[in-house]
């Protein structure tokens, strides 16, 4: 068998302690997908540390990690050093066995990458004092040149490190690497990165980085706010937010612009406050003139997250919008997700905030009628098309005239006609008999579409994107900014 010996240059072993909460933040950037390996490359070596300690680093700035489903031999002896486990790491290679390091809570050295259990137990004899290992859901292994380097429980807290900047399967990215095993027993791939650093990957990605600098300043802190408030919000799957719109988007070192690092620099460490507490700062892109209270949309009441008149918002894009539902893909859309309610034949706003965003939204149905609450609208009818819940419900009618048996039928909008009564507007389904001098006529209606036509995007909490660009351009600074989203609020630095 060829001699496989990786050299290890051995660093010594400090302690040190590392505050994620303060310092570090840990982003999925995949997980619960089928991912059995990945590529971590840079331009200098990498250093492994465990738990917060420095091991070693490898002669290797190319990796490929991978999960383990072959199987293995082991030495049963458990070594307390890591310089003891890899003599016999050395031992074995020099002796023509494929031997490499294990890292677990102690070292252990694993010899063999047998595709099959028989050639496994086959190779056994040729090693005395080992076991069998089999494959398991926690196991990675560590290869460069098609060699093993070591392999790993995923369970251990151990990360890759380099003093350049590392490639995730071709994308740059500041920080280190952590690889786990998720409960689909594939990758999960981490980057912890200091959260300044963080920051850099995530304002050009929320804000254009060629923005004016006081509203790029102005989202630095925002999106600081964000991610200190929500650390920990994954930590079942081992890390504290995504890389995508359910925590904030973050595209690494690749996103980075000079003007948005600036913005991040110049506000280093401030964070928003109200009564000593850090404030969850949401924002939006365009709040259409007014923003709306946080218990409107989400959640009960937040001094700081009241709705406030925004004339910044105003004629700004994604500021108006409109879009026209057929009443068949308005059922179609209601009934796919799970309120069967036959067909619907009228949509009613049944109360609307003081904020001008409807609370809750009426649409009949042939089998049932259901009411669709704050946000609900745009979740079911999807957040590109339902802009905001800020909008006026306009509907298409068609009429249909009844003479000599026969129909004629021709769209109508909000027409008017005189009756007995007085002047009515024709509305759904309703049946009016018309004279005409000569003959009575029946003329019915009915809804053919709705149109929803809306002022703004996003849920209209705290900042206007498109509100602090304006606002920047007209002199104001970043404080100002932030004080006239976030009520009764002030900055403070991190401690």
């Amino acid at each position: 068998m060829m001699i496989k010996k990786i050299i290890f240059i051995l660093l010594i072993v400090m302690s040190f302690s590392i505050t994620f909460a303060a310092d570090k933040v840990r982003i999925g950037l995949d997980y619960g997908e089928v991912i059995e390996s990945i590529r971590l490359s840079a331009q200098e070596n990498f250093s492994v540390s465990l738990n917060g300690q420095t091991l070693y680093t490898l002669n290797s700035n190319n990796v490929i990690i991978k999960k383990s489903n072959n199987y293995h031999l082991k030495l049963e002896e458990k070594f307390d050093t890591l310089e003891e486990a890899l003599g016999y790491v050395d031992l074995y290679n020099i002796k023509g066995h494929e031997a490499f390091l294990y890292c677990s809570d102690k070292y252990e050295v694993y010899i063999g990458n047998f595709t099959s259990e028989n050639e496994m137990k086959n190779y056994i004899k040729e090693i005395e004092g080992s076991t069998f290992v089999y494959p398991n859901d926690n196991d990675l292994l560590v290869e460069s040149n098609n060699s093993i380097i070591f392999s790993y429980n995923a369970l251990e807290n151990l990360n890759f490190d380099s003093r350049s900047i590392i490639y995730y399967n071709g994308t740059p990215y500041r920080g280190s690497f952590r690889l786990k095993r998720c409960s689909t027993s594939d990758l999960t791939v981490i980057n912890t990165i200091d959260l300044e650093e963080y920051l850099y990957g995530v304002v050009p990605k929320e804000m254009p980085s060629n923005w004016d600098l006081e509203a790029l300043k102005a989202q630095a802190i925002a999106a600081r706010n964000f991610a200190v408030m929500h650390l920990g919000d994954y930590e079942a799957l081992g890390f504290d937010l995504t890389d995508d719109t359910n925590s904030q988007v973050y595209a690494g070192f690749s996103a980075e612009k000079a003007r948005s690092n600036q913005a991040v620099d110049e506000t280093s460490d401030l964070l928003l406050k109200h009564d000593d507490l850090i404030v969850a700062t949401y924002y939006h892109s365009n709040s259409g003139g007014q923003t709306e209270s946080v218990e409107n949309v989400w959640q009960a009441e937040v001094p700081y997250l009241k709705g406030v008149e925004d004339v910044f918002s105003e004629n700004a894009r994604n500021s108006t919008w409109k879009k026209t539902y057929t009443l068949s893909q308005i059922s179609l859309q209601l009934n796919t997700s799970g309120y069967d309610v036959g067909h619907i034949y009228d949509v009613v706003p049944v109360s609307v905030s003081e904020n001008n965003r409807i609370l809750e939204l009426l649409f009949k149905g042939t089998k049932r009628n259901v009411i669709l609450e704050k946000g609900e609208t745009r979740k079911i009818f999807g957040y590109s098309d339902i802009k905001s819940m800020w909008f006026d419900v306009k509907k298409g009618n068609n009429i249909s005239i009844v003479n000599d048996q026969k129909y004629f039928t021709d769209s109508i909008t909000s027409q008017k006609i005189i009756t007995a009564s007085g002047i009515e507007e024709i509305s759904s389904y309703d049946s009016y008999k018309v004279y005409d001098g000569k003959t009575t006529k029946v003329i019915k209606t009915s809804i053919s579409n709705i149109t929803f036509e809306g002022k703004g995007f996003g849920h209209g909490i705290g900042m206007s994107q498109w509100g602090a660009k304006v606002m920047a351009e007209r002199g104001y600074n970043y404080k100002d900014i932030l004080l006239h989203y976030y009520s009764g609020t002030y900055l403070d630095r991190r401690q």
